[in-house]
């Protein structure tokens, strides 16, 4: 986002205002206020203006003004009209009830700022106006948001602040003097949810990118059961008319009020899934035989139409063209081809995942694309799955062919795991900025979690601002907006909203301000220290499972490329697999991780428990509802690391000399009772994510299953079994290593906590802090040495005892013993 000047408590205030923006109809004299009346003693005071012509979103610009003060005033504002000369940009004029809109004059740097800027804009609050100015309707209305928080934070006196808020409430309400330019940092700002439209253009995104059915199978959202989507085409449909036109009606309708609020829809179809069931029977002379799968419709096979038959492709070209004449409104296509939901044909003439068939896929893409643009030329296209391993294209040469600006994507991480590294590849960047396409980066909540949920934001602000943050990467278009729509998971998806806007943004004043809003400035800190624990354990977890799961193939193997969920990391299977660690070097490895991440998801439980009991009897009963299920799930994990640190320890005690079948059973008969106490946690969570669209009874039943059915196969172990000898080599010493180094809060404002993991206990630990130029600021020499989990906390002060400035500094952690020594480096920034 580009801020040139700002005077509202966003950035630095302005001492020479002549240098602003000019009104012909306004004269600043030393005489006047410092603010404009909108609402006093419960009566307003100033109109809205827009243009006699307006179009609906500036319209609706107006209005969100309107209802927002409503809201924090229960009065309302009045809108009336005025004719606008064709030749100026949009604008919006707030005035006194007395006095008409006269037309702005803008300065050279204003105008060089539109020009310059996609849905940029420009405000001016002053005693007598106020003004949003934008060359389109859409930084319109990202402009009346911009003003309507300035309210919101001159009420409230919190300066990270959002629309999700909770309105102050006030019988006077006057704009703050400001002067403002902004504008948008990333040009796409998505989600792939079905999220209400006032929320996402609340929140300044321009793209919705699934919209229609996304089941994520390939059984009904596919471009072979897309007749659904259109009143034709009879003989093929598995749904009746009736049903049809109402999905008609309703998508058309939700395209309209997208399309009004600045934003692009696109319609979700894998390309190509499977076909309706009355398309075989009509015309098998599409079809190949069938292919054995059991993710398909009716779990045994499927039917894959024949890639290269011309008169499939004739059938994909009308019902491409009918789709698109059935919603004008629609944007564009979210074209998916990915892995089975793709349904290939295997057999040699279409080629399944070979040369030829790739050719043949592309072959089906460019039909849709150009049927839709021969009917609209302005149609988009957004592609998934690109170059994996559908949609090869190592060369670039089938992007090059596509519209100019086509939107591609790219998972964060290597499929959506949390973690700090969007790993895109710079030469992807490269090739497709050059072929002047842009890429998003998908992101989404966590489903290692799932049906739970967690907060990612500080992983999220970490990998996003590993990309510039005063000019765009060629090639990156943006990124998806993530995070769960239940409990705290609103958080992440206010802060990454806002963060692809802005990406300089105080993140952690955003997210504090946000808790303070909703649960009050004194348990705020709380609640945000305990969630940022939290988000480095589940962190650090899914990266390697603590070495105590194969899950993913085998011990000390993270989640990555796995689409894991909590059901596969409780039950039968998961603590077999825990006691079945092969070797004393991998339980000694697995219980260091396991007491380091149960040693601080205590903390962040601890902390959480402790809000809950600050809690103030006059929260509303959604945030409440929240923050115990937030403390549920919290205290559901620390008890899930100590039933496996207990499993761990009694592979570990296995392999003492002389030990004894009870020494072991009492790590187990722990281990026991940590899995029957999450059957409770389970219970006493409200809100699940309704991941494969289950309800809460049926994900509480699945869960609690799994968690008795481990308690009663361990029970039933045979502890004797886990009684074995050490080999002589893991008898040696381990090399020493320091894992999981990092700090919380990050950044900071007064004091922080570095972590650190040792894997065997040392002579002498260091920490070193230096300036971004590599001058030592600071020595902390007293600090734990002991194996496994370590923490230390700096009060953000050089070794003279002075405070020091914002800024980002570097660190390194140094531990020595004997003759061996080990180092690793770090960041962190101060932010006060």
């Amino acid at each position: 986002m580009s801020v040139y000047l700002t005077i509202n408590h966003r950035s630095k205030i302005c001492s020479n205002i002549s240098r602003l923006l000019v009104f012909c109809f306004l004269c600043l004299t030393p005489a006047v206020g410092y603010s404009l009346s909108l609402v006093t003693s419960g009566a307003f005071k100033a109109a809205i203006w827009i243009d006699r012509d307006a179009s609906q979103t500036e319209a609706l610009a107006a209005r969100e003004i309107q209802y927002h003060i409503y809201l924090m005033s229960q009065v309302e504002l009045p809108i009336h009209r005025f004719s606008r000369p064709t030749d100026q940009p949009g604008y919006i004029v707030i005035k006194p009830t007395s006095l008409l809109p006269t037309q702005p004059v803008l300065t050279e740097k204003d105008l060089r700022f539109l020009d310059s800027t996609n849905d940029g804009y420009v405000i001016q609050s002053n005693p007598e106006a106020a003004l949003i100015i934008s060359k389109t309707a859409t930084g319109l209305i990202f402009g009346s948001y911009a003003l309507i928080e300035s309210v919101v934070r001159q009420l409230s006196g919190l300066s990270g602040v959002d629309l999700d808020f909770l309105m102050p409430q006030s019988d006077d309400i006057e704009l703050p003097l400001f002067d403002m330019r902004e504008a948008p940092f990333y040009p796409v700002r998505a989600t792939l949810e079905v999220m209400e439209p006032d929320w996402l253009v609340r929140h300044r995104l321009n793209m919705s990118g699934g919209e229609g059915v996304w089941t994520g199978t390939g059984n009904d959202d596919g471009l072979g059961t897309a007749f659904k989507y259109v009143a034709n085409f009879e003989p093929y449909q598995d749904e009746a008319l009736s049903e049809r036109k109402g999905r008609i009606s309703r998508l058309r309708n939700r395209f309209g009020q997208l399309k009004s609020r600045g934003i692009d829809s696109y319609l979700f179809m894998y390309v190509t899934g499977e076909s309706t069931q009355a398309l075989i029977e009509q015309r098998p002379d599409l079809f190949e035989p069938a292919v054995a799968y059991g993710g398909a419709r009716n779990g045994a096979s499927y039917r894959p139409f024949c890639w290269s038959n011309p008169h499939f492709l004739q059938l994909v070209r009308q019902l491409t063209q009918e789709i698109v004449k059935t919603y004008p409104d629609l944007a564009g296509f979210h074209l998916r081809a990915w892995g089975y939901e793709t349904r290939a044909c295997n057999c040699p003439k279409c080629g399944d995942r070979s040369e030829v068939g790739q050719k043949h896929l592309w072959r089906i893409f460019f039909t849709i694309v150009e049927a839709a643009r021969q009917v609209r030329p302005d149609f988009k296209f957004y592609l998934s799955g690109y170059n994996q391993s559908w949609l090869r294209d190592p060369d670039g040469s089938y992007a090059r062919q596509l519209p100019n600006g086509t939107i591609f994507s790219k998972k964060w991480g290597y499929d959506g795991e949390p973690v700090t590294d969007p790993n895109i590849p710079p030469a992807l960047l490269e090739k497709l900025g050059q072929l002047g396409h842009q890429l998003i980066v998908l992101s989404h909540d966590v489903e290692e979690v799932m049906p739970l949920w967690m907060v990612e934001g500080d992983l999220f602000v970490e990998g996003v601002r590993q990309f510039s943050t005063d000019h765009l990467t060629p090639g990156l278009g943006g990124f998806t907006v993530q995070g769960a729509t239940v409990g705290l998971g609103w958080l992440d998806q206010i802060l990454s909203a806002r963060m692809i806007f802005d990406p300089t943004i105080d993140h952690f004043q955003l997210m504090q301000d946000y808790l303070s809003n909703g649960y009050g400035r004194q348990i705020s800190p709380v609640i945000l220290s305990a969630v940022r624990i939290n988000t480095w354990v589940m962190s650090s977890y899914f990266s390697d499972y603590a070495g105590s799961s194969s899950v993913s193939g085998d011990y000390g193997k993270g989640s990555a490329m796995f689409a894991t969920r909590f059901w596969d990391i409780i039950g039968v299977e998961a603590v077999e697999d825990a006691l079945a660690i092969p070797n004393f070097k991998q339980a000694e490895y697995a219980r260091g991780r396991l007491d380091s991440l149960l040693n601080q998801q205590q903390q962040a439980t601890e902390k959480i428990a402790q809000a809950v009991e600050l809690m103030s009897d006059q929260i509303n009963d959604n945030r409440r509802r929240n923050l115990l299920d937030t403390a549920e799930i919290f205290e559901l994990w620390q008890q899930l690391f100590a039933s496996r640190l207990s499993l761990v320890q009694a592979v570990v005690v296995g392999y003492t000399p002389a030990v004894e079948k009870p020494q072991i059973q009492v790590h187990i008969q722990r281990a026991i009772q940590h899995s029957k106490a999450m059957t409770g946690n389970v219970y006493r969570i409200k809100d699940y994510v309704p991941v494969f669209g289950y309800s809460r009874p049926v994900i509480i039943a699945s869960l609690i299953k799994k968690l008795d059915q481990e308690a009663k196969w361990l029970q039933q172990f045979p502890a004797q079994t886990l009684i074995r000898e050490l080999e002589s080599s893991e008898q040696q010493t381990p090399e020493l290593m320091i894992a999981e180094p990092h700090n919380h809060p990050n950044p900071f404002h007064q004091r922080t906590t570095f972590v650190y993991e040792l894997n065997r206990y040392v002579d002498q630990v260091e920490i070193h802090i230096y300036t971004q130029s590599g001058r030592l600021i600071c020595r902390l020499d007293d600090v734990p040495t002991r194996q496994g989990y370590n923490e230390t906390v700096w009060d953000g002060r050089d070794q003279e005892g002075r405070i020091l400035p914002n800024g980002i500094y570097f660190y390194t952690v140094s531990a020595e013993d004997r003759n061996e020594s080990f180092q690793v480096y770090s960041r962190l920034a101060i932010l006060r």
